[in-house]
């Protein structure tokens, strides 16, 4: 599939490709933070989290 395809399909669908690629870090790091025991800081330096919701944040919001 050629990328001018891609985009039109996934306009189509209302997203864009940097939106799945922004859902798919962003679940990836709240899954590591929610299976990690380290420090926030250390986490979101290692994993490059940072934007949007802090994960200080999400862990008091989801309640862990």
């Amino acid at each position: 599939m050629s990328p001018a395809t891609l985009r039109r399909r996934l306009q189509q669908e209302g997203t864009s490709f940097q939106q799945l690629k922004d859902h798919v870090w962003r679940d990836a790091a709240i899954a590591g933070l929610a299976e990690s025991g380290e420090p926030i800081a250390e986490f979101t330096g290692r994993s490059g989290a940072g934007r949007g919701t802090t994960p200080g944040a999400y862990r008091i919001a989801s309640g862990g």
